[in-house]
């Protein structure tokens, strides 16, 4: 089981951490430790066909608006979008994602969009 933590880790940013069948926690990453990384990990995470983990981050990213990032097997962490870059753009994305059989990702922010009351979002592989 994979999950995100809001605060905590190595720099007290948040997390990614799994926990194998026997109940063993074992931290994957810990947010804020890199420029422009994201912080406050938020939601789910969804695990594609390679083994690589995405998910969101509440806060943080280049904009201080968000993250969507990838985690790859051997713990590299990449920022696939940073909200907050363009007019109307979303940002804080809540929830989680959801990853479609083309590898494409979805997911919702609380806040921006034309109306500033959150979007929805789609992010291609």
């Amino acid at each position: 089981m994979y999950g995100t933590t809001y605060s905590g880790g190595a720099y007290g940013w948040g997390t990614v951490f799994e926990v194998s069948p026997t109940g063993d926690e074992k931290v994957l990453y810990s947010f804020g430790g890199q420029p422009n990384d994201g912080i406050d990990g938020y939601g789910n995470l969804v695990l594609d066909k390679s083994g690589n983990l995405f998910g969101a981050t509440f806060l943080g990213g280049l904009y201080g608006k968000g993250t969507v990032f990838k985690l790859s097997p051997d713990g590299e962490e990449k920022i696939l979008y940073a909200f907050g870059s363009q007019a109307g753009d979303g940002n804080t994305p809540l929830g989680g994602l959801v990853l479609d059989p083309a590898g494409n990702l979805y997911g919702v922010t609380a806040y921006g969009g034309a109306y500033g009351f959150g979007t929805v979002f789609k992010i291609t592989p």
